[in-house]
């Protein structure tokens, strides 16, 4: 089941974005991802991404506030390199 919900979200709205994004930033808060979607479809795939392991949450002290950032998983860099594998081989094809 683990394997389909992943390729289903391939197309979901965001999905490659964000991930590219985590791994060019190492970590992130969510309200910087704000620009590649919309806040709803950002924290659906945040949730998504959370509950299939690809990216993980942690609470850092920076200066008087505390935040929650976001990281990829060895899971979730695998995933994200088949994926920009997968691109180009389609670019290719076209």
């Amino acid at each position: 089941m683990e394997k389909k919900t992943i390729i289903e979200m391939f197309g979901r709205r965001g999905f490659y974005e964000i991930l590219k994004a985590l791994n060019e930033n190492r970590e992130i808060i969510i309200s910087d991802l704000y620009g590649i979607a919309g806040a709803g479809t950002v924290l659906d795939r945040r949730n998504e991404m959370l509950k299939l392991k690809l990216i993980y949450s942690k609470k850092v002290k920076i200066g008087r506030r505390r935040y929650v950032v976001y990281k990829l998983t060895p899971k979730g860099e695998k995933v994200l390199s088949l994926l920009e594998e997968l691109i180009k081989v389609m670019k290719k094809e076209e």
